[in-house]
């Protein structure tokens, strides 16, 4: 990671831990960086995106952008792409991603 990214995630890796959040007592976040094991929600996320932007894609849309993003992430994460994912109770909350 670059220095500028190092100091992000280790910025929002503590800010995550500990931050108080109204009207909830305690809630634990994990912040981690993505690995080649975490491209199946990656993709789930941006389907999630795309869906909400431009609606139901069809059949042979989803097929060609799966195939399109799992041999992206496989070529690329934690090279020149880098993902931040937020975990709440082992479940992704939020993820973030750069380009370098």
């Amino acid at each position: 990671m670059s220095g500028l990214a190092d100091k992000l995630f280790n910025r929002m890796a503590a800010y995550g831990s500990s931050h108080p959040i109204r009207g909830v007592s305690k809630i634990n976040i994990h912040i981690r960086k993505a690995t080649i094991s975490d491209i199946d929600i990656l993709i789930k996320l941006r389907f999630d995106l795309l869906s909400a932007l431009y609606g139901n894609l069809t059949k042979d849309e989803e097929i060609l952008i799966r195939e399109q993003l799992a041999t992206y992430f496989i070529n690329h994460i934690n090279y020149d792409l880098i993902a931040i994912l937020a975990e709440i109770d082992n479940n992704i909350a939020s993820t973030a991603v750069t380009i370098r």
